[in-house]
């Protein structure tokens, strides 16, 4: 309780102090006068330079919106993406927390997917893309998710090869006057404080600050629930402390002011990471601190023309904390790095030619990378799985979008990235024996990518839309830091990441029937993709590969590199249907399975069962739904959300293979929303409601035995929410 206390304290000294300064500014709303066409139009801004409705932007996105973020049972980032967006699948990474997959594909990690806030990058090039981020159940300050899930390589860049999530932020106009919730977590003793304040000070002027804490103590995870395997478990304890934070905050501002816009983050993440070692007390604690701000300006050069200047800059570290490194169970040793990027991006926009939308523009970054040495906290004990090293990047692309007629548009774009990297300086604590070499160069790399996609309207209510799309990644910092660790083949060239994505997209609406429903068909093709390949060595035995104190010439044989080409293949339905005035229904279907793939191929890749026709680490089928209803004079809100995933059967490809067996998971999730006044609101979440004990299918070196745990009972959450 002495923690707990110290947290409720230190927020409300915060809020005190906050509020005060808010109210003493003597506001004065003054809000834009906007048409009815103006707040029913929806737009897109993170797919391309130009604005555009989702009936037009190429390949399939999916809006998340404030309602459904407030009344859903969702307790994070990864829970909102799990729930409403076909064909995405949500594993567990035994690390870095809640493992993105999509359209067939699971990743080691979620670095080919790029997350942003507010269109700025938040992936670290220095780890795994984003990690706990997803499991931080802070989300007061966001007002919507876009999600696209096809390659955007045009606007992005380096990432962009499995889609984006951009988390668009609430600004001072629209979410007005002050927020304030608070939940309690009954399973994990979770504490969340969450504080916001938004105000207008004129048109096209206002700011919004959130401020957020968490605090979980967590619980006990038992071993391999819903799990069936053919070798008995290794012979040591694999218990789980699962899903606790130290306390954690999230600190953002955005700032309106005419033509310039500042956007600020400050995130602070540490909690379990469910990877357990016999060498280790406890499960380790994973650390992540990030600060990032983004500022941008706009202006009309002429009738025709404007420019646009983005400067986005960020500082983040990432750190591993463990009981009983060099395994002397009683000592905490932390290891860590960080990375800084900025970026300079200038864009000139011009409709001077007919019927054409002409962006292009240029780019310069440089990111920094450091081993043992953090920006926003004290330093480590160690290094990190980061090296020393410099990159540059350079960027030029160009884009058009040409109206033939008005319900039929043709859209191009390309773009040419260079990444110079400076040498590589290996850390000195891995030890000599496993070494490959001391420093590493590579050479500069560049990459040409292209969009071309069109979009017809054969009536008001139907639209089809066509797009091929690519998309690349460069790799990881811990990439490059694997492959010189000893148990790894070194690749004298690490070439980008490719995705090929061909789509076609149906949407239908009934206006009438309050009814509206997608189709998409997909073909994605994958080249050098990163993947790791698990080979035991003849003779070896599982309790050789356990064992921490063996040599090197006992260590298992890594491939760690670029992987042969391969694609996946498959669709989605989407439907959303106003049944009443006061009911909404939300279903989808997605089929994926591999495609040009072979045993050879997949020998090397690891992703797909043994004659290729089925994913190893991802559901052929996924089925979402979810049904809305309002009561009460709208003050009741009830909602019911279920989730399956077939079966998986497959033999692992992990360090002890075992003939292993998914079974169909089915979970079911709800929560009802009470408006006691028309400022003060209740709400009770009921998660994994029938004790659907069977762990999410992910990446085949996350098993139950290295973290990736069921959940053997339901969870509840209750909050208060008062709105000014």
């Amino acid at each position: 309780m002495n923690k707990l206390n110290r947290l409720i304290m230190t927020y409300l000294i915060y809020s005190i102090l906050w509020t005060t300064t808010c109210q003493a500014s003597n506001i004065v709303m003054e809000l834009a006068q906007l048409s009815i066409e103006d707040l029913m139009e929806v737009t897109v801004s993170s797919v391309g330079f130009f604005d555009l409705p989702p009936e037009q932007v190429p390949g399939s996105i999916q809006i998340i919106t404030t309602e459904q973020l407030e009344n859903s049972p969702a307790t994070g980032l990864a829970d909102m993406l799990d729930l409403y967006v076909s064909g995405i699948h949500v594993g567990n990474s035994s690390r870095n927390g809640a493992s993105y997959a999509v359209r067939g594909i699971q990743m080691p990690d979620n670095s080919t997917t790029v997350f942003m806030f507010d269109g700025q990058n938040i992936n670290s090039g220095a780890g795994l893309g984003v990690n706990m981020n997803l499991d931080l159940p802070l989300l007061g300050d966001i007002s919507q998710l876009e999600v696209i899930k096809g390659p955007c390589a045009l606007v992005h860049g380096s990432g962009a090869m499995n889609g984006f999530v951009n988390i668009v932020p609430k600004n001072g106009t629209d979410y007005p006057g002050a927020y304030w919730n608070v939940q309690y977590g009954f399973r994990e003793q979770q504490v969340k404080m969450e504080h916001a304040y938004g105000h207008s000070y004129g048109y096209d002027k206002d700011i919004f600050v959130y401020f957020g804490m968490i605090d979980a103590e967590g619980f006990s995870g038992k071993k391999s629930f819903g799990y069936e395997k053919t070798q008995p478990e290794l012979h040591h304890d694999y218990n789980y402390h699962c899903r606790f934070f130290d306390t954690s905050y999230r600190w953002s501002m955005v700032w309106n002011h005419n033509n310039f816009h500042l956007t600020s983050l400050l995130q602070n993440d540490q909690g379990s990471s469910n990877a357990i070692y016999p060498f280790l007390k406890s499960p380790m604690e994973y650390y992540q601190g990030s600060f990032l701000a983004s500022l941008s300006w706009e202006s009309h050069i002429t009738p025709y023309e404007s420019l646009e200047w983005h400067f986005p800059i960020s500082f983040i570290d990432l750190g591993l904390i463990g009981q009983g490194p060099g395994y002397h169970k009683s000592h905490t040793n932390e290891e860590g790095g960080a990375e800084c990027h900025i970026e300079n991006r200038l864009i000139i926009k011009t409709h001077r030619l007919p019927n054409h939308a002409i962006a292009f523009g240029g780019l310069f970054g440089k990111r920094h990378f450091r081993a043992g040495d953090y920006y926003l906290k004290k330093d480590p004990d160690n290094d990190g799985r980061l090296l020393d090293s410099d990159w540059h990047e350079f960027g030029l692309f160009f884009e058009d979008i040409f109206h033939i007629t008005p319900q039929w548009i043709l859209l191009f774009g390309f773009r040419h990235d260079t990444i110079e990297n400076d040498d590589f300086n290996i850390p000195e604590f891995i030890h000599s024996h496993r070494k490959q070499t001391n420093v590493y160069k590579q050479e500069y790399k560049d990459v040409s990518t292209f969009r071309l996609a069109t979009s017809y309207g054969l009536s008001p209510d139907d639209t089809i839309k066509l797009s091929l799309q690519e998309g690349y990644h460069q790799a990881n910092m811990f990439n490059y830091y694997e492959i010189f660790y000893g148990s790894t083949i070194l690749q004298d060239d690490m070439p980008f990441e490719l995705m090929q994505s061909l789509e076609f997209n149906y949407t239908h609406n009934e206006p009438d029937h309050g009814l509206a429903f997608g189709v998409n068909l997909y073909l994605n093709s994958y080249e050098n993709s990163i993947l790791v390949n698990t080979v035991m060595q003849e003779n070896m035995t599982g309790n050789e590969l356990m064992n921490p104190t063996l040599e090197s010439d006992f260590l298992m044989d890594e491939i760690f590199g670029n992987g042969p080409s391969f694609a996946s293949i498959g669709g989605e339905f989407d439907m959303n249907w106003d049944m009443t005035s006061n009911t909404h229904l939300f279903f989808s279907y997605a089929y994926t399975q591999p495609h040009d793939m072979d045993e050879n191929k997949n020998t090397v890749l690891s992703v797909a069962n043994d004659d290729c026709t089925r994913w190893l680490t991802y559901p052929r089928h996924i089925i979402k739904g979810a049904i809305r209803h309002k009561t009460f004079n709208d003050r009741l809100s009830l909602n019911l959300h279920a989730n399956y995933s077939s079966a998986i059967e497959v033999l692992s490809k992990s360090r002890m293979k075992k003939s292993q067996y998914y079974p169909p998971l089915m979970k079911v999730h709800a929560s009802i929303s009470l408006n006691l006044t028309d400022q003060l609101s209740f709400q009770v979440i009921g998660r994994n409601i029938f004790d659907n004990d069977t762990p999410p299918v992910s990446f085949h070196f996350y098993e139950p035995w290295e973290g990736n745990l069921g959940e053997d009972s339901p969870f509840v959450y209750m909050s208060l929410t008062w709105k000014e």
